[in-house]
């Protein structure tokens, strides 16, 4: 059935499939909503290796599938029309389509249990805890960007940096503290150190500048999403993003300081931007070495320690 989220704050509508059970779930969407997604073996191919994807629905369904406006779109919809309901599976009525902002598809078979990987010549090792909830928190969060007024204007670093700002302000809510949040974090920052190629979903500056500056309580507080962007300065172009040159700039910094293939160290490369990606990196380092450990690496590569920010209670670390 069609998931109505149970956390109190106002959410995005969401029909929450399971890969295994994913043609039969879909059957709930009335053929307005349907025609506008891909088919199901289509989904399946683009989920690919992950464990979670996110489907926005337009907001607003054509009246009947018919009308859609594409020939792959008025095609399907002749498909969908003749389609028989599977048994026993209740179908969302076509007026109930449009309060519906996508369709959310796990797969529970796949995802990673933990990350991994060396810092100061020492393999680390974080388990990720209950990441199939964050993973559907995560989505749900892409399917509340994209009912903002101003959604389609974000970069796809910006559209995941919210969606995992959307998962710590549910993770406040329900859980009432910011664990989840910091796992997230350190899951972000261990990738990013293994490879470049993370900093599509390097969220850690939003991250970090939500729990530096608003309490458990404060973004708990917030009863829609669009606020804590407002709150947070993070609407298209606010003073609250990275520029995607200073985007670009932090990650050659992390591989230049962390990188396992860096064989000569530059103790100036990129010196001004040492101070604040200690600041963002520190709460990692010393989640996974602890203080002593984690000051000397950082005072060795010039990296500021930002002494005022607590990670507060943390999720397992070996």
């Amino acid at each position: 059935m069609p998931l109505q989220p149970e956390w109190s704050a106002p959410a995005p509508r969401a029909l929450v499939c399971e890969l295994d059970t994913l043609t039969s779930c879909l059957a709930q969407l009335p053929a307005s909503a349907r025609v506008l997604l891909l088919s199901p073996n289509e989904i399946r191919h683009a989920l690919g290796g992950r464990n979670a994807m996110a489907l926005p629905m337009p907001m607003a369904l054509p009246e009947s599938p018919t009308k859609a406006t594409s020939p792959l779109a008025r095609q399907r919809a002749t498909q969908i029309d003749n389609d028989p309901q599977p048994a026993g599976v209740p179908a969302i009525r076509a007026s109930q389509g449009a309060d519906i902002a996508g369709v959310v598809v796990l797969d529970k078979g796949s995802g990673p249990e933990f990350i991994q990987t060396i810092l100061d010549g020492r393999a680390v090792h974080l388990d990720l805890v209950d990441q199939q909830q964050l993973s559907l928190w995560h989505e749900l969060g892409h399917l509340a960007i994209s009912r903002l007024d101003y959604g389609h204007h974000y970069s796809p670093n910006q559209h995941e940096s919210l969606a995992d700002l959307y998962m710590l302000w549910l993770s406040a809510r329900l859980d009432g503290d910011f664990r989840f949040g910091w796992q997230q974090y350190h899951r972000r920052n261990l990738a990013l150190i293994n490879d470049r190629i993370h900093l599509s979903h390097w969220s850690v500056p939003v991250l970090y500048r939500a729990m530096s500056l608003l309490s458990v309580a404060q973004l708990a507080s917030f009863t829609d999403f669009a606020g804590i962007v407002s709150a947070l300065a993070l609407e298209p172009g606010g003073a609250g993003w990275l520029n995607e040159d200073d985007l670009a700039e932090y990650a050659s910094l992390v591989q230049r300081v962390f990188g396992q293939g860096v064989v000569q160290p530059l103790p100036g490369y990129l010196y001004w931007r040492r101070p604040q990606l200690g600041i963002w990196m520190g709460p990692t380092l010393t989640h996974l070495l602890g203080d002593e450990r984690a000051a000397r690496l950082m005072a060795g590569h010039a990296l500021q320690i930002d002494s005022d920010v607590s990670v507060g209670p943390q999720l397992n670390v070996r």
